[in-house]
């Protein structure tokens, strides 16, 4: 701004032109940096609504496939499997969304959980292969997180209870090889929890 007042008076403008400049050049200066705070509060404030609205969305998600989880737990052991399979589907379908919203570990492992019971419900209909495939599913999540930390025995368990879920989906096919494999390795790691 004062540098256009010296160029004005350098180059013969008069004082009034000269003030009208320096009054033109303020204006606009001042104008800019108003602008420049309110588009950076605008935009901030916008950020902040996007995360509040995203968690918002995350908690509705993560309640109503909590609910279908539980529906599904019910139905499981009213032993109405179609019903209990649908619930579950539903729930997965919610976590996957979940996940794509939120890729935390935490989220990938509380996926683990509908995994898990999917794979009960699937191994309570002798379908052992769809079991296998949940339950190797859930073990690949769960592993990450307990290669992740060594230390964390909510992982370590759970890696454990899926390998003895897997071992018994083995057995009742009949491989009993793979079925020893599972519950040795379910077994070591208990013992490291102990």
């Amino acid at each position: 701004t004062w540098l256009l007042a010296t160029v004005a008076f350098g180059i013969g403008i008069d004082g009034y032109e000269a003030t009208l400049a320096l009054f033109t050049a303020s204006l606009v200066s001042g104008l800019v940096f108003f602008v420049r705070v309110r588009t950076t509060a605008l935009i901030e404030s916008l950020r902040i609504s996007v995360e509040q609205s995203r968690d918002r969305e995350l908690r509705e998600i993560r309640s109503h496939s909590y609910a279908l989880k539980r529906f599904g737990a019910v139905l499981m052991q009213r032993e109405q499997y179609d019903e209990s399979e649908q619930r579950y589907l539903q729930a997965l379908r919610l976590d996957e969304a979940m996940v794509r919203l939120d890729d935390r570990p935490q989220t990938r492992y509380d996926m683990t959980f509908t995994l898990s019971d999917l794979g009960l419900v699937q191994a309570r209909r002798d379908k052992w292969d769809d079991a296998n495939a949940m339950f190797s599913r859930a073990l690949e999540i769960r592993r990450a997180a307990f290669d992740a930390d060594p230390k964390d025995t909510r992982a370590m368990v759970g890696v454990a209870t899926l390998l003895g879920r897997l071992g018994m989906t083995a057995a009742r096919q009949d491989n009993w090889a793979a079925a020893a494999a599972h519950y040795r390795a379910e077994l070591a790691i208990r013992e490291q929890a102990i």
